[in-house]
C-alpha cells in the first residue's frame, strides 16, 4: 500500500522577508550649484528630472518635473539654516499672485489672472505605497510671504509656509497616495501674504517613503519546497 509520508523540512520557521528601507528623495528647485545626491531643477518654466537619484545615489524611476510655470529664480534666500545646505536654501523658485511683474502677468485662479497657478508634477509613484512631502523655501525679507502648498493624487493635503525671512521653517504633508503613479503639487498664494506682488516661492521638496518590498528569493524557494511537503513510501 502505497503512503504518503510527510517529510521535515530545515527551511520551515527560517524564512525571513528583508525589510524595505526607508528613502528620501531631495530636489532643489532654482540652482545649478548642488553637491552631494541631491536633484537640481533650474529651468522655472519647463525644469524636470527624469529619474531623481535618492540621498544615497541610486536611482528611484521618479519623474519630477515643472507642470505650469513659475515666474522665475529667486537667489536671496538666506543660507544659514540646519534643516538644508546653503546651496538649496539660497535660491528658489517663484511665482507673483497680485501684480503684473517681469512682463508675465498675475499667477491665480481666478479669470482675470494671466497665468494659473504654478504646479510640479511627480510621477513613477507606487500606488501601493503613502509618501511623505516636506518643502522649504526663503528669501531674505521682513514682510509676509506665505505659500500654500497643495498636493493632489488619491488623496489630498495642503501645508503653509511664511517664506520671508525664513531659516529653519519647512511645511509638511505627510500619507499622499499616488493615482496613475502621479501626484500633483499647486503652489499658490496665502491669505497671509502681504507682499504687493504676492510672491510665493518653492525652493526644496524632500519626498520620503518606504518602498513595498519584493518578494524574496528565499520566499519562492520555500513555496517550491512546500510542494515536496509529503513523498510516497512503499
Amino acid at each position: 500500500m502505497t503512503k504518503l509520508r510527510p517529510l521535515t523540512l530545515a527551511l520551515v520557521g527560517s524564512v525571513t522577508i528583508p525589510s524595505a528601507l526607508a528613502t528620501t528623495v531631495l530636489v532643489d528647485f532654482g540652482g545649478t550649484n548642488a553637491t552631494g545626491n541631491w536633484n537640481s531643477i533650474s529651468d522655472a518654466a519647463t525644469g524636470s528630472v527624469a529619474d531623481a537619484i535618492d540621498d544615497t545615489g541610486l536611482a528611484t524611476g521618479i519623474g519630477i518635473a515643472v507642470g505650469e510655470r513659475f515666474g522665475g529664480t529667486n537667489t536671496s534666500g538666506l543660507q544659514t539654516s540646519a534643516v538644508y545646505p546653503g546651496f538649496a536654501t539660497g535660491d528658489s523658485f517663484y511665482a507673483n499672485a497680485d501684480s503684473n511683474f517681469g512682463g508675465l502677468g498675475p499667477y491665480g485662479n481666478d479669470p482675470d489672472d494671466t497665468l494659473p497657478f504654478p504646479t510640479v508634477l511627480i510621477t513613477g509613484l507606487d500606488p501601493l505605497v503613502a509618501y511623505d512631502f516636506t518643502f522649504y523655501a526663503s528669501r531674505n525679507a521682513a514682510d509676509n510671504r506665505e505659500t500654500i502648498y497643495t498636493l493632489d493624487g488619491a488623496n489630498s493635503g495642503m501645508a503653509a509656509l511664511n517664506a520671508a525671512g525664513n531659516v529653519d521653517g519647512v511645511a509638511t504633508i505627510s500619507g499622499i497616495v499616488p493615482t496613475g503613479g502621479m501626484v500633483t503639487l499647486e503652489v499658490s498664494e496665502g491669505a497671509n501674504n502681504n507682499e504687493p506682488n504676492g510672491f510665493i516661492y518653492l525652493g526644496v521638496m524632500q519626498i520620503d517613503f518606504t518602498p513595498v518590498p519584493e518578494p524574496s528569493a528565499a520566499v519562492l524557494l520555500f513555496g517550491a519546497a512546500g510542494f515536496g511537503f509529503f513523498r510516497r513510501r512503499r
